[in-house]
């Protein structure tokens, strides 16, 4: 079962280039895989009720084209497939004359809000997505767990986490790790639309946590590791060019 919804695209919503960024196209994103989960129950109101909230662990989004300032995109989305421990959602994203300017893709785990237990995904939690197996987008991707052994860290830049990146689930916001990343790139790099896009999550960041975030890049293609202060890896993003 699919499910969409349209976003007017503001002036926060852009870029140096007037463009829409991988910021906005995200929170566009998460946006509407909330939708779909509030539809079937289990959405921001439900999850002390229903003891389940859905936590992001991987993002992967290829873009086409961009639109621009008071321009409208649709997003699509649709529960792909599922496993005892995760589940992968997939979308497209639709410029106003319909055309396809993005694809992506994101996978997904179940936890107790109360104590952040991982909850086995069963019949009963997933059955009402009414996924779509057969409707794969990216069936080869593999997503960072690390930054790459064999690069050199460029730039490392340390940051304290703010109030105002906290979600409701009490961590840095999926999106805000953008944010974040743009710290530690190059200025030049910054301004740079990169249209493909994966972030792997590996641990939650809590509030006012002293972070260092290192980028350096490997054959054209950008990584940003999030640490904190100890030393554990929080978040790996790839990001490069068409």
């Amino acid at each position: 079962m699919k499910i969409e919804q349209k976003y007017f695209i503001g002036v926060q919503d852009i870029g140096p280039d007037n463009r829409i960024t991988n910021r906005a196209l995200l929170d566009a994103l998460s946006n509407t895989a909330t939708l779909h989960a509030t539809s079937v129950g289990q959405g921001i109101d439900d999850m002390y009720t229903k003891h389940l909230t859905w936590m992001a662990m991987n993002w992967k989004v290829q873009v086409l084209h961009r639109c621009g300032a008071c321009e409208w995109i649709t997003v699509r989305t649709w529960a792909q497939d599922y496993n005892r421990l995760k589940a992968v959602r997939n979308y497209e994203v639709l410029d106003g004359n319909g055309e396809i300017m993005a694809y992506a893709s994101s996978v997904w785990t179940a936890i107790d809000p109360e104590n952040g237990a991982i909850l086995r995904l069963t019949p009963e939690l997933m059955d009402d997505y009414q996924g779509e197996p057969d409707h794969v987008l990216f069936p080869d991707v593999k997503y960072a767990k690390n930054m790459p052994s064999e690069m050199e860290i460029v730039r490392s830049v340390k940051r304290q986490v703010f109030r105002s990146m906290i979600d409701c689930n009490h961590h840095v916001h999926n999106t805000a790790y953008l944010d974040l990343a743009r710290e530690a790139l190059p200025e030049e790099e910054d301004q740079v639309s990169f249209d493909n896009l994966e972030i792997t999550y590996r641990r939650e960041i809590k509030p006012e946590e002293e972070l260092e975030i290192r980028c350096g890049s490997v054959d054209g293609v950008w990584y940003v590791g999030i640490y904190s202060a100890d030393d554990q890896l929080h978040s790996v993003l790839k990001m490069y060019r068409k």
